[in-house]
């Protein structure tokens, strides 16, 4: 493929991409809004990852799309530079001769060394470079081409003549008197002196009493919501799966009704119908027979389908026998019970 083929292409791919990222965006937008107003808390999370991930592509087309645009600009620039005419360079040829010529004469005088130092060094150098360039251009040949010939001469003459007449003299005079006198005196004189010394004194330091106060005990006051709504005569609920954790999807992994002692979270998935909106449901779980743990809530989930929820110790259930139950509005009687065993 050529470059101008390719530039003919870019804009139509820079399009496509630019249309495939607005279509994503327009996407990821929408499962924002059902993420926020799906009924199950389930639906809403499922629907902000996809939205998450649909936005993320989303960008990454957009981004493409804006590089693609920019090769094409650079394309397009490079496309017009290659139109534009080209300048014929003009063949040159030179012809050089250069005939340089030196010719140096060097004159050395013997060194007489004598008693005093008195160098006296002479030197002359005579250079007489001559230089001679000529360059002729002949007229442009028909073709558009110059044929200019150049002949330079060089021609170099150098005499160097050099006169060294050192002398030297050298006169020392060392004189050297030492006269060392020496005279040692000794005295010694022994002065005692008592230095006392510090003696350690002890003290008695108080003795901290530490009084600890008990904090109040803390009683719960949390008082149920009331019903907004009175529930259904035909009602219908029951415990679909018992797990201890959740697949990808928010399904019962390993449902079963025997666990191992330090399991730390439990979940009910639900079957429900007829269950109308603002109505009382109160889950209980028990252990052996005594209340453990549950609590009171309002129905805001659809009126028919499947939910789940958990009850979890920090420290793990113990081993025993539970039992789940789940009571509609203030009635005494649990609409539903299921039996599992922790061991």
């Amino acid at each position: 493929m050529t470059l101008n083929e390719l530039t003919d292409l870019l804009p139509t791919l820079t399009g496509g991409v630019l249309a495939i990222g607005l279509i994503l965006f327009l996407l990821a937008l929408r499962l924002f809004r059902r993420g926020r107003k799906a009924t199950m808390w389930q639906n809403r999370r499922q629907a902000g990852k996809r939205g998450f991930r649909m936005m993320l592509t989303a960008i990454g087309f957009l981004g493409l799309s804006g590089m693609l645009c920019i090769t094409t600009v650079i394309f397009k620039s490079l496309d017009e530079e290659d139109t534009k005419d080209t300048t014929p360079i003009a063949a040159v040829s030179s012809t050089s001769t250069a005939s340089p010529t030196q010719t140096p004469t060097s004159t050395l005088t013997e060194i007489t060394e004598t008693s005093s130092v008195n160098p006296t060094a002479s030197e002359t150098a005579t250079v007489e470079p001559v230089s001679t360039e000529v360059v002729t251009e002949e007229p442009v040949s028909s073709n558009g081409v110059a044929n200019p010939t150049m002949s330079p001469s060089a021609t170099s003459e150098n005499t160097l003549t050099a006169t060294l007449a050192p002398s030297t003299t050298a006169t020392a005079t060392i004189t050297l008197s030492a006269s060392p006198t020496a005279t040692l005196t000794n005295t010694a004189t022994d002065s005692p002196s008592l230095t006392p010394s510090p003696s350690a004194t002890s003290t008695n330091m108080p003795t901290a009493t530490v009084t600890i106060t008990p904090f109040p005990t803390l009683q719960s006051n949390i008082t149920p919501p009331a019903a907004q709504a009175t529930p259904a005569e035909n009602i219908s609920m029951r415990v679909a799966a018992i797990s201890d954790g959740l697949t990808a999807d928010f399904q019962a992994l390993s449902p079963r009704d025997n666990f191992e002692t330090g399991v730390r979270r439990l979940y009910f998935f639900l079957r429900y119908r007829n269950m109308n909106s603002g109505i009382l449901w109160r889950p209980a779980l028990f252990k052996d027979g005594e209340y453990l743990d549950g609590g009171a809530y309002l129905w805001g989930l659809q009126p028919e389908g499947e939910s789940y929820f958990f009850f979890g110790q920090d420290t793990g259930f113990e081993a025993g026998d539970y039992e789940i139950r789940i009571y509609i509005g203030e009635a005494a009687d649990p609409l539903v019970t299921e039996s599992f065993t922790v061991q």
